[in-house]
């Protein structure tokens, strides 16, 4: 992690883990070895409304947990968090979402969603350009899809050649 120490979190977590409503871990560096030690007493924050983890670069596996054990809290509502690993060309988030890989990665978070709790409205993030900052928000909807619901691109960001012109592939850009 960044800026903070990953002990301190999980003691502030400990600590208010009955009265926390919204926890946000955006573009923390977190590490799938890192958010299995926060989970246990993430667990517990039994009044967690809201969590975004979204900017972290989480394999598939350490994401179904996750989504796993938030679907368990009962008064979560809204979940953001990244696209994993897999989805990514060569499993870098910094490059483009693969056309084939990510709608199976897709499918399979959907799955542990719809089997334990159909109702949470979640959230996958993806980046498409690293330089631009550009990222989709896809949904899961009722019937069981991942519809794109935004995409966004960070204002202080201005657009690369490989984004503006695609078929050129990845370009060195010159400023």
């Amino acid at each position: 992690m960044k800026s903070f120490n990953l002990e301190t979190l999980q003691v502030l977590l400990d600590k208010l883990a009955s009265i926390l409503e919204t926890l946000v871990l955006e573009n923390c560096d977190i590490t799938d070895s890192q958010l299995l030690v926060i989970l246990p007493p993430l667990s517990h924050c039994s009044q967690l409304k809201t969590f975004s983890c979204y900017g972290n670069h989480i394999s598939l596996g350490i994401l179904q947990v996750l989504l796993h054990e938030c679907t368990r809290l009962s008064q979560l509502t809204h979940g953001l968090y990244p696209a994993p690993l897999e989805s990514y060309e060569s499993r870098i988030p910094a490059k483009f979402v693969h056309p084939e890989k990510f709608p199976q990665v897709c499918a399979k978070l959907a799955q542990v969603l719809t089997d334990i709790r159909p109702s949470l409205r979640v959230q996958i993030c993806t980046y498409s350009c690293d330089w631009c900052m550009v990222c989709q928000l896809y949904m899961l909807e009722p019937n069981g899809k991942w519809e794109v619901t935004e995409k966004y691109r960070y204002p202080s960001r201005i657009r690369c050649n490989s984004c503006v012109n695609p078929l050129l592939g990845d370009c060195i850009f010159f400023m």
